[in-house]
């Protein structure tokens, strides 16, 4: 009796170029699975049970295939970790459930969400409560930089008057209804500011981390690297949703919404575009993460020693010439 046909399976990715498919040939069993166990079976978190399935890939007929499982398991173990949600459907865009039966043809499309994210890893308490912060976060930033006129009715500002940070602006009060910022609000915006310039002094190495696959050789700023910040934060004991947020705070990310900004804010979805780098991240076990966490604070000490020698250099340097003769 000839045995059952292998089952075989089509795998695309949203973003990735249609051509680059993943075809394997699987036993014929897996097509009794739901997809959601498919896709533990097919993208397993062991790397034993990787290469297994990697051995059944006809990378003579496509040398890609190798490639292209990678970056659908990067995908995978970033849903594995809860950096994403899966939206799944065929490759004719009709939607599947994760519980329900397998589809020899499977679109994935990944799905971030940082406010998600920041619940449920337990660095705030609700999603409302983290959008009213970011939304008094965003007032306060453009009525600082661009002297916005801010009414009561915009969201965030009942919350930063109660809070003291900002008042009636008294002479516009009766015909705008305009807030200004207080004294412990400009206060609180230098707090703000010297937090995330600790931030960047701290951690900003870490977005051109260039490593082996055992951290045993860890370089930095080279123009080769990846961006490893928001999983440092992490690490690290910081809210990475709130730490990117006061980044792009600083970095003047915001300014391109300075006209539509009022309705985008009421908008969940403006910031968890705006927050997706938290998220949508390279992300490495904790082992290895921890390795180049020390790595760097090494590599900062050593360019801490060197900047405080060159101070000193030069401190020598001025006073030899204060001290020299003047022809």
């Amino acid at each position: 009796m000839r045995p059952p046909a292998p089952f075989e399976l089509r795998v695309s990715l949203a973003g990735m170029d249609p051509a680059d498919c993943l075809l394997v040939g699987l036993p014929p069993d897996y097509a009794d699975e739901t997809i959601g166990r498919l896709l533990d079976l097919v993208f397993p978190a062991d790397p034993q049970q990787q290469c297994y399935v990697e051995s059944m890939l006809d990378a003579r007929t496509n040398p890609d295939l190798q490639d292209i499982y990678a970056v659908i398991l990067d995908a995978v173990e970033q849903w594995r970790k809860g950096l994403c949600a899966l939206a799944v459907s065929t490759d004719g865009g009709a939607a599947l459930d994760l519980a329900g039966p397998v589809c020899p043809n499977l679109r994935i499309e990944q799905q971030y969400s940082a406010l998600e994210y920041a619940v449920r890893q337990g660095f705030w308490h609700s999603k409302e409560g983290l959008l009213a912060w970011l939304r008094e976060l965003t007032v306060l930033y453009f009525l600082d930089k661009f002297q916005c006129e801010i009414t009561a009715t915009a969201p965030g500002a009942t919350g930063l008057q109660r809070k003291g940070l900002v008042e009636f602006l008294e002479e516009a009060w009766a015909e705008t209804g305009a807030f200004t910022i207080t004294e412990g609000g400009r206060e609180f915006i230098g707090t703000l500011l010297r937090e995330t310039e600790d931030y960047i002094d701290a951690y900003d190495h870490f977005k051109d981390a260039d490593f082996d696959g055992e951290a045993e050789d860890v370089c930095f700023g080279r123009g080769r690297g990846v961006d490893l910040r928001p999983q440092v934060y992490e690490y690290e004991g910081l809210d990475p949703v709130r730490t990117v947020f006061l980044l792009r705070l600083y970095d003047g990310s915001l300014d391109a919404f300075s006209g539509e900004w009022t309705g985008l804010i009421e908008d969940d979805g403006f910031f968890d575009r705006l927050l997706e780098p938290a998220v949508n991240r390279f992300d490495l076990d904790d082992d290895l993460i921890g390795r180049i966490v020390e790595s760097g604070y090494s590599y900062l000490e050593e360019k801490n020693d060197r900047s405080r020698q060159l101070a000193a250099e030069r401190r020598v340097l001025r006073q030899v010439w204060s001290n020299s003769p003047r022809s």
